[in-house]
């Protein structure tokens, strides 16, 4: 009996691990493997623990002053899980070089999603087969695997399952331990699980009390004692550094559509994507999966032919519970209500707007509700059904889940296995960034911003050479701090009194002044504009190697401005070309192809624009019916696409507010395409091209 219990106590261990290895592969867990975390959200989430693993001890514990400098920030705005960043910064002398725990988060994920789906059904069943099975149809939960290769806390969807088991357990004790460690935990996790936890939890204490299960003075205790232990937390997870900032722009862009749970977005051999009304609505991505839509049917059919009373008598005991769904729900869909590409703008105060915009991207917060409608269909089907019909229709739908859904995984996987390396490929080859490493404490773009264009680049190399940086992708910035570094910069430099520790790096155009003196170098390097203060002093012997940067950076500075409505060709000697970046080929009479899964070009735009359209080429064959492409613009995601002909396609980018106001100060645009289809002809169809291709881009137009 004991050997039984281990064994089914293994069942979900199983079933964790074995989806990440189908879903997610062994590649991300290689600590010394930075490969698949180049590109995207999950380079900040890497180079903010960078720099937190290098820089000392702070209290709180989550502060993280190298990577920000004045508008420094805490490592929890860098989305690089303070959990396990402070944990693993105390054994950072033991760790290898470089090291990433992303990998490790991944695995744990999956096990533990298994872990409390598998609780979960214990609710429902004792039958270890039945519970496995039931904890499957959790694990393969497409709303989870579209954060595989981006905001990687937001994978711990698990956190939800604990909240949502112990508001359904039918046994309210123990209480405080449980709810008070998944508080803790979920705050050092991510900021919008803590949201959904922390009003399940208030549903749950609303419900026991109802329903007369606690006393009104444990529920006082608890609401103490959770309190104390929560604030404490966010303190030290640095969630307090943001004094000004908290409430961005975009509530109603990142929306749930109401059809999302059915919307496969090409996750689905069968069920076809619904057009959206916006490219926002990514973040409201709530596909059920065929298999769980199947499930739903099941039960809707149970309760039409035979009484819904087992439906009223749970909303009955749990009305909190499910008020608290209702609202989550109204929450993800925003003031901008969507049903596929037609829209209802309802409006709301500018006062509510900007508080409503702490949590802007709304469609994430119904989560809760799809877990909950999984929980319940399954809960109807087995309570509903005769048992002999019950794991059959268990099995069916789980492995019309998994197969149906394997276009999206799949898709990503690709992404996630790539060649394992252990470093970056860095555009800062000249002599100059070395020896500009060994001489300056910090690097600072100016003027300072969040998500400024080649932050990347920047940061990487000022992480690896253990410089302090502004160049950083931040969640949330103080919006007064920034301020006030733009004017004291501004004054430094109209004042001579620049900090002659810091290597400074002009944003293009950022400057009208020629800074360069006989002591001072101020130049171009390798397309950045650079100012290196008492550089011409320290490095007298090395005349020769440097004597061709100084030239007046004025003269290098071509990247060209574009108008509104303007065209800008990608051909063989037009402008286009200087605006190119990485992973490109040599153009051609018609256009450009990217020659890489990553390529990037800067655009100098007007600040009023609204977009720009993407004319195209790309490469399909019989035998690669489909491009998947993602564009970014300042590392933040506006549109996925995907392209299935050959040539004259069209991609329509619409800026989101955070842009446009990052463009008022930078008046560029840095835009990048993953492309994870990207192929070699010669291995397609067996022509002499060699290159590594996807994206042929022809013009780009702005408006």
């Amino acid at each position: 009996m004991q050997k039984k219990h281990l064994f089914s106590s293994l069942l979900p261990l199983f079933a964790g691990i074995s989806a990440f290895f189908l879903v997610v592969g062994h590649r991300v867990l290689i600590p010394t493997n930075i490969a698949w975390l180049i590109d995207g959200d999950p380079s900040t989430s890497y180079l903010g623990w960078l720099f937190f693993r290098n820089g000392d001890w702070t209290f709180p514990l989550g502060l993280n002053p190298d990577y920000g400098l004045e508008i420094g920030n805490a490592i929890v705005y860098s989305d690089s899980n303070p959990l396990l960043a402070i944990f693993f910064k105390a054994f950072s002398s033991f760790l290898p070089e470089p090291f990433q725990y992303f990998g490790i988060w991944l695995l744990a994920c999956f096990i533990l999603q298994a872990w409390f789906g598998w609780k979960l059904a214990g609710l429902m069943t004792n039958n270890p087969f039945i519970r496995a099975l039931i904890s499957g149809f959790f694990v393969f939960s497409p709303a989870m695997f579209l954060r595989l290769t981006s905001h990687f806390s937001l994978v711990g969807h698990f956190l939800i399952l604990a909240a949502l088991y112990l508001t359904l357990r039918k046994n309210s004790t123990p209480r405080l331990l449980p709810w008070s460690l998944l508080m803790i935990v979920t705050t050092m996790i991510h900021a919008y699980f803590l949201a959904m936890v922390f009003l399940l939890w208030l549903a749950d204490l609303a419900d026991r009390t109802r329903n007369k299960e606690i006393t009104s003075s444990m529920v006082r205790l608890e609401i103490l004692l959770i309190g104390i232990f929560t604030a404490f937390t966010l303190w030290q997870a640095g969630y307090f550094t943001v004094a000004h900032g908290l409430a961005s722009e975009g509530f109603g862009f990142f929306r749930m559509n109401l059809l999302s749970i059915i919307d496969s977005d090409s996750w689905s051999f069968i069920l076809k994507s619904i057009p959206n009304a916006n490219t926002g609505e990514y973040e409201g991505y709530n596909y059920l999966g065929l298999g769980s839509i199947l499930l739903l049917i099941f039960a809707l059919c149970s309760l039409l032919i035979c009484s819904a009373d087992i439906v009223t008598a749970s909303i009955k005991k749990h009305l909190w519970l499910f008020s608290t769904l209702l609202l989550l729900t109204l929450f993800a869909l925003s003031n901008v209500i969507a049903i596929g590409s037609v829209e209802l703008i309802l409006y709301i105060p500018p006062t509510l707007q900007k508080a409503l915009n702490i949590f802007r991207a709304s469609g994430r917060m119904f989560w809760p509700v799809y877990y909950m409608i999984l929980f319940a269909s399954i809960y109807i089907v087995i309570n509903s059904y005769k048992k002999r019909y019950v794991a059959p229709i268990l099995i069916l739908t789980l492995i019309a889940q998994i197969a149906d859904t394997s276009p999206g995984w799949l898709t990503y996987k690709k992404r996630l296995i790539t060649e394992p390396s252990s470093t970056w490929k860095s555009p800062l080859t000249h002599p100059f960034w070395d020896d500009a490493a060994t001489t300056y404490k910090k690097l600072k773009i100016v003027p300072p911003g969040n998500v400024s264009p080649d932050w990347q680049e920047l940061a990487t190399y000022a992480g690896i050479h253990g410089m302090a940086t502004n160049a950083v992708y931040l969640a949330r910035i103080d919006r007064k701090v920034l301020e006030n570094e733009k004017k004291s910069l501004e004054n430094a430099f109209l004042q001579n009194k620049y900090d002659p520790e810091t290597l400074y790096i002009f944003q293009d155009n950022s400057s009208e002044r020629d800074l360069t003196t006989e002591d001072n170098l101020f130049t171009v390097i390798q397309g950045f504009t650079v100012f290196a203060p008492g550089w011409k002093n320290t490095f007298a012997g090395k005349k020769e190697i440097y004597a061709k940067l100084d030239i007046p950076a004025e003269q290098v500075k071509n990247t060209p401005k574009l108008m509104s409505r303007e065209k800008l060709l990608f051909s063989n000697g037009s402008k286009g070309i200087s605006c190119l970046k990485t992973g490109w080929a040599n153009a051609e009479e018609w256009g450009v192809w990217s020659s890489d899964s990553y390529a990037e070009l800067i655009l100098s735009v007007p600040p009023t624009a609204q977009g720009f359209v993407i004319d195209a080429n790309c490469f399909i064959d019989k035998h690669l019916p489909k491009q998947y492409i993602e564009v970014l613009i300042n590392r933040i995601s506006v549109a996925r696409v995907h392209l299935t002909t050959y040539y004259d396609n069209s991609i329509d980018v619409r800026l989101p507010e955070t842009i446009k106001n990052q463009l008022l100060t930078t008046g560029s645009l840095k835009v990048s395409f993953v492309l994870p289809d990207a192929a070699r002809p010669l291995e397609i169809n067996g022509t002499q091209d060699t290159r590594k291709i996807a994206l042929g881009l022809k013009s780009i137009t702005i408006y």
